[in-house]
């Protein structure tokens, strides 16, 4: 599918992030069915964990719940699927994040993302090249959409 326009960029943005957290939070659900997945900050106590899952076998660790004010010992993978769920895409002014890498600690827990992202018009560089933007690229149809996955196609 060839991207006709930001609005459809965007659109599929928000359609992928939805998808891939409701993955994530379905996988983990399954095997704890008690856990309260609702979206909310959990603050790692202590560096080293505590013992494995007897539901999935992930590492656990003590995490303090913002949402209660409670610590509890939580595995990984429950972790995990409550902090994907609280990254979002800053909506910038001029450029649009084009894919992103989500950033783990060493631990293996969920800590942020890196936005890799492309501004809507074209940019000059400092070292004097032209960096062209995605409106131009849009309207001359090199913007595509394969298999979930953007695709900037040859001139």
């Amino acid at each position: 599918m060839i991207i006709r326009s930001i609005e459809d960029l965007k659109d599929w943005q928000t359609d992928r992030d939805e998808i891939l957290v409701e993955e994530l939070v379905d996988s983990a659900e399954v095997l704890h069915p008690e856990f309260n997945f609702s979206p909310r900050a959990l603050k790692l106590v202590a560096a080293q964990h505590t013992g494995s899952c007897e539901l999935c076998g992930e590492a656990e660790f003590t995490i303090r719940d913002a949402l209660t004010g409670m610590t509890s010992s939580t595995c990984r993978q429950c972790v995990n699927a409550v902090r994907r769920q609280t990254l979002t895409h800053v909506i910038y002014p001029a450029e649009i994040c084009w894919d992103c890498t989500i950033t783990k600690d060493s631990l293996g827990l969920i800590n942020g993302a890196f936005h890799h992202t492309f501004p809507f018009d074209d940019e000059l560089q400092k070292d004097g090249t032209i960096r062209r933007g995605l409106n131009p690229l849009i309207l001359a149809g090199r913007i595509e959409l394969v298999d979930n996955v953007l695709t900037l196609l040859p001139e």
